[in-house]
């Protein structure tokens, strides 16, 4: 005999792969990368960053295929030189 059941809901940001991409391009404005980020609704957050690296891009993917997949299509951008990837093992919310 069943007796119940229930729906078991993910908070936004729970379950989900979380990463930062760090991008290398030639060329280019910051703005310009960033309009082409707005195609993916994983992306949360741009920044451009002084230094070596142009751009860091903040991801919440379904999975690691997802994730792959994204990074993938950024790789070919015009212009992208490299893509480096940083997994997010824990986040502190303050």
């Amino acid at each position: 005999m069943i007796s119940g059941y229930h729906a078991q809901v993910a908070l936004p940001g729970y379950g989900a792969i979380k990463a930062y991409l760090e991008l290398f391009y030639q060329g280019g404005r910051c703005e310009h990368y960033v309009e082409l980020m707005r195609v993916f609704p994983e992306v949360r957050r741009c920044s451009g960053i002084s230094g070596e690296t142009d751009m860091l891009v903040s991801i919440e993917a379904a999975s690691m295929l997802r994730l792959s997949e994204i990074r993938g299509e950024i790789e070919n951008f015009p212009g992208m030189q490299k893509v480096k990837t940083h997994m997010v093992v824990k986040d502190w919310v303050f």
